[in-house]
C-alpha cells in the first residue's frame, strides 16, 4: 500500500513540475517578446528587477523561481496529504482483506470504524467487504453447527454400528455354539439313555450287593458284640486281679514286718546267748578255783556254754534265714508292685479296648443302617433312572429339532451380520468425512 501512496504523490509532483514548466516556458516566451521590440529596454528593465541571466542568453525573473519553488513545495505536500487520505483506507481494507483471507471473521466494529460512514469508493468497498464477512461469519457459524452435529451423529453412527457389529457377532457366534451345543446334546442324551440303562443294571447288581452288606453287617455286628461281651468280663477278671494283686501286696507287707520282728527277737536271743555264754565262762572259773568241790560245776558251765554257743549259731542261722527272707519278700514286694502296675496298665489297654469296640459297635450300628436306606435309596434311584431314561428319549429328538432351528438362526444371523458390517463401514467413511469437514469448518473464526 506504500506503493499506491507513493505514485499518488509521484502523480502530484509531476503535475506540479508539468504546471512550473508552462509557467517557465510562458516567462520565457514572454522575454523573447520582449527583447525582439526592444532589448535595451527590456535587458535594463530586468537588471533592475533583479532577474537572473538565463543559460539560453535571456533572463528569468527572480519571482518566477520562488513561485516555481512554492509551486514544488505546495504540490508535494497536497501531494503526500492526499496520499495519506486515500491510502488510509485501502490500507486498512487491505488489512480486513488478509484476516477474511484467513478465515479471521471475529466481529472487530473498531476496524471499520470511520470506513462504513465514507461517501466514496473506499466507503463502498468498506460496506461491502462488512456485508461479506456478516454473510461468511453466519454461514460459517451454521456450518459450524451443522458440522458439530454430523459429528456427533456420525460417531453415533458409528458407535451404534460398532455395538451392533458386536452384538451379532457375539448373536451369531452364541447361536453357532448354540446349534453345535444343541447337537452334542442330542448326542449326549443319546449316550445318557444308552448309560442310564447300564446304570440300572448296576444298580440292580449292587442293591443285591447292599443287601448281602447288610446281612454280612448284622453278622459282623453279631460277633462284635460277643468280643464286646468277653473284653466286658476280661475287665471284671481284671478288676479281681487288681484287688487279689493289692491284697497280696499287703500280706507280703506284713510278712515283712514279722520278719522284722523276728529279727529283733533272733538279737534278742543272740545276745542272751551271748550274755549266757559270759556267765558260763565266769561259772567255770570260779568252778575251777574251788577244785573238786567245784568240778560238778564246771561240767555243768561247760554245757551251759555249749548251749548258749549252739544257741548263737542257731540264732546267726535265723539271722540268715530272716535276711534272705526278708530279701526275699522285698523282690517279692517289688514284683507285686509292678504286677500292679502292668495290671493297671492292661486295664487301662482293656478300657481302650473295650472303648474301640464300643465305638466298632456305634460304626456297624450305622453301617447297618446305612446299607438299609443305601438299599432303599437304590430301589428308588432305580425306578427314577427309567422314568430318566424314557424322558431322555424325548429330549432327544427335541434337542435335534431345536439344533435344526438354531441353525437356520444362526444363517439368518450371518446376513444380518454381513449387512451391519457394511453399515459400520459406511459410518466409518461418513465420520472419517464429517471429522475432516469439522475441521475445515473450524478453520473460520467467529468468536
Amino acid at each position: 500500500m506504500k506503493k499506491i501512496s507513493t505514485k499518488i504523490i509521484l502523480l502530484s509532483l509531476l503535475n506540479t513540475i508539468f504546471v512550473a514548466a508552462v509557467n517557465v516556458a510562458a516567462s520565457v516566451l514572454m522575454n523573447k517578446g520582449q527583447s525582439n521590440g526592444n532589448p535595451d529596454a527590456s535587458m535594463a528593465s530586468d537588471t533592475a528587477s533583479g532577474a537572473a541571466p538565463n543559460m539560453g542568453g535571456f533572463l528569468m525573473p527572480t519571482t518566477v523561481w520562488i513561485g516555481l519553488i512554492l509551486s514544488l513545495i505546495v504540490g508535494v505536500v497536497i501531494a503526500y496529504v492526499l496520499g495519506k487520505l486515500i491510502s488510509k483506507p485501502i490500507i486498512r481494507l487491505t488489512d480486513i482483506a488478509k484476516q477474511t483471507s484467513k478465515l479471521d471473521l471475529v466481529d472487530d466494529e473498531e476496524s471499520f470504524k470511520g470506513l462504513l460512514e465514507n461517501k466514496d469508493e473506499t466507503g463502498a468497498m468498506a460496506r461491502a467487504l462488512w456485508e461479506t464477512r456478516n454473510s461468511i461469519r453466519s454461514l460459517a457459524e451454521k456450518l459450524q453447527s451443522v458440522s458439530s452435529l454430523v459429528t456427533s451423529h456420525s460417531n453415533n453412527l458409528t458407535d451404534i454400528a460398532d455395538v451392533h457389529v458386536r452384538t451379532i457377532t457375539q448373536a451369531t457366534s452364541a447361536m453357532d455354539e448354540l446349534a453345535s451345543g444343541n447337537n452334542q446334546q442330542a448326542e449326549t442324551v443319546n449316550g445318557i439313555n444308552t448309560t442310564l440303562s447300564e446304570v440300572v443294571q448296576l444298580i440292580d447288581e449292587i442293591t443285591q450287593l447292599a443287601s448281602t452288606g447288610a446281612e454280612n453287617a448284622v453278622q459282623s455286628l453279631v460277633s462284635i458284640e460277643a468280643g464286646q461281651t468277653a473284653v466286658d468280663t476280661q475287665a471284671t477278671k481284671m478288676d479281681e486281679n487288681v484287688i487279689v494283686s493289692h491284697h497280696t501286696k499287703q500280706s507280703i507287707q506284713e510278712l515283712s514286718k514279722m520278719v522284722n520282728e523276728v529279727a529283733g527277737f533272733v538279737d534278742t536271743i543272740t545276745s542272751i546267748a551271748n550274755q549266757t555264754n559270759l556267765l558260763a565262762l565266769n561259772a567255770a572259773i570260779e568252778a575251777s578255783r574251788a577244785g573238786e568241790a567245784g568240778k560238778g560245776f564246771g561240767v555243768v558251765a561247760a554245757e551251759i556254754r555249749s548251749l548258749a554257743e549252739d544257741s548263737t549259731q542257731a540264732a546267726k542261722h535265723i539271722t540268715a534265714v530272716i535276711e534272705r527272707t526278708t530279701e526275699t519278700t522285698s523282690l517279692a514286694v517289688a514284683n507285686i508292685t509292678k504286677t500292679g502296675t502292668l495290671v493297671e496298665e492292661q486295664k487301662d489297654a482293656l478300657s481302650l479296648t473295650q472303648d474301640a469296640f464300643n465305638k466298632i459297635k456305634v460304626t456297624y450300628d450305622g453301617i447297618v443302617e446305612s446299607f438299609k436306606n443305601t438299599a432303599l435309596t437304590l430301589k428308588s434311584i432305580n425306578e427314577k433312572s427309567k422314568e430318566i431314561s424314557f424322558q431322555t428319549e424325548g429330549m432327544a429328538a427335541t434337542a435335534e429339532e431345536f439344533a435344526a432351528s438354531t441353525q437356520e438362526i444362526s444363517a439368518s444371523g450371518q446376513e444380518q451380520l454381513a449387512s451391519t458390517e457394511n453399515i459400520a463401514k459406511s459410518s466409518k467413511e461418513l465420520q472419517l468425512l464429517a471429522n475432516e469437514l469439522n475441521n475445515e469448518i473450524n478453520k473460520f473464526k467467529v468468536k
